[in-house]
């Protein structure tokens, strides 16, 4: 019964979350329409705003139900991870990337892509490293501490895979529009396995940050990548050197090499057959990153004594702490040696009090939140035509 309530408590403070947003938008809405704008106009500060009505209720619940942080903390995944785990997380990170290019592509299919404006919009306000800390770290470390930390190693307490699935779906629907929902549902049950089969948070907010710092660099980037591929187009008009004219269009799709023209983006400004052409070429990739992700997963856990906690974990088994032993590996020979360590085993889920992982509390945020990305998403598409309705 307790595991019960400890489930119920954070289904609550995701319910909590969705309405805090939905009464933060709306008191920005009121005050808007009295000329005041406490963002100063700034996307910046909005970002940052966002990030902290998300996460600090999750730190005030997190410290009443952990009065001793040294416990909370352990419960969390706090701990050390080894710097050679950390490079088979980038190389996770790095076949995952074909596998997020092909949720995004087929996400376009139903949604409008609305994150590269705001992501562009950065760029003019704030010196590139501001902008990493705004988009990449800040965020990194925040929902990795809610998602990860607090929602699913409290799901784990009483379910396997459910649990990832679980806390996936939340940090999907928390992102508020169907286009990031697709591909942060994704990244999120993969983002709990890393968590599994390292024991470590750490882990996570190192490929988090990963995964975010790569656009960062490429919002900051492609402006001048893009004005150097138009005077080369440019010059070899001029010059009529046809090969570099068609291969650059090859290249890019197009002889307009613009932000707008390369980065105008959503389903809207792609017909269904061009969004169809990218599903497909990202299809295989995917499968591969897929499969190598898999096998990565596999490697660190078995190195890091958790392939078996991860095989009960797809059983369905819940978790206690418990003594068992841990890989480590021996700097001198090279080697990987057993040591004893404290860790969770797997352990068969009690028959007699089943724990429940959805309640209304999660059915009501969930359908809150799901109501309220479709109607962004039918603003973004018909918002025109709903203005001139209304008038």
């Amino acid at each position: 019964m307790e595991t019960q309530k400890t489930i119920k408590g954070v289904n609550l403070l995701f319910l909590a979350l969705v309405l805090i947003e939905i009464v933060f938008q709306i008191v920005v809405g009121i005050l808007a329409a009295f000329g005041i704008d406490i963002f100063m106009g700034k996307v910046t500060l909005q970002l940052i705003f966002s990030q902290l009505v998300f996460a600090l209720p999750a730190i005030i619940y997190f410290v009443f139900t952990h009065r001793d942080l040294k416990k909370g903390f352990a419960f969390l995944r706090y701990k050390k991870i080894r710097f050679s785990n950390i490079l088979l997380c980038i190389l996770i990170y790095i076949c995952l990337s074909p596998v997020l290019n092909f949720f995004n592509a087929l996400s376009m299919l139903y949604s409008t892509n609305v994150i590269s404006a705001v992501m562009f919009d950065v760029t003019d306000e704030v010196p590139f490293l501001v902008g990493l800390l705004v988009i990449a770290v800040i965020p990194a470390f925040l929902e990795e501490f809610t998602y990860r930390g607090v929602f699913y190693n409290t799901y784990r307490l009483g379910a396997g895979f459910g649990a990832a699935l679980l806390s996936g779906l939340l940090f999907g629907l928390v992102h508020g529009n169907l286009n990031q929902f697709t591909y942060a549902f994704v990244l999120g049950v993969i983002f709990a396995l890393i968590v599994e089969a390292t024991d470590s948070l750490w882990s996570t907010m190192i490929v988090h940050a990963l995964v975010n710092a790569v656009s960062v660099v490429t919002i900051y980037g492609l402006p001048a990548a893009l004005e150097w591929m138009q005077n080369l187009y440019d010059t070899a008009k001029a010059e009529n050197d046809v090969n570099t004219m068609n291969l650059l269009e090859s290249i890019m799709g197009t002889n307009d090499f613009s932000i707008d023209a390369v980065m105008g983006t959503g389903a809207s400004a792609l017909s269904t057959a061009d969004v169809l052409g990218l599903v497909m070429h990202y299809a295989v990739p995917a499968a591969v990153g897929g499969v190598l992700v898999f096998i990565l997963l596999r490697f660190i856990a078995k190195r890091c004594g958790r392939w078996e906690i991860m095989c009960a974990m797809f059983a369905g088994k819940k978790t206690q702490t418990s003594p068992a032993r841990e890989i480590l590996s021996n700097p001198s020979d090279g080697e990987f040696t057993s040591a004893p360590a404290y860790t969770s085993v797997p352990l068969e889920p009690a028959p007699v009090s089943r724990v429940r992982l959805i309640t209304w509390e999660l059915v009501a945020a969930g359908v809150v939140q799901i109501l309220m990305m479709i109607a962004t998403e039918v603003i973004l598409r018909h918002g025109d035509e709903l203005a001139a309705f209304l008038q």
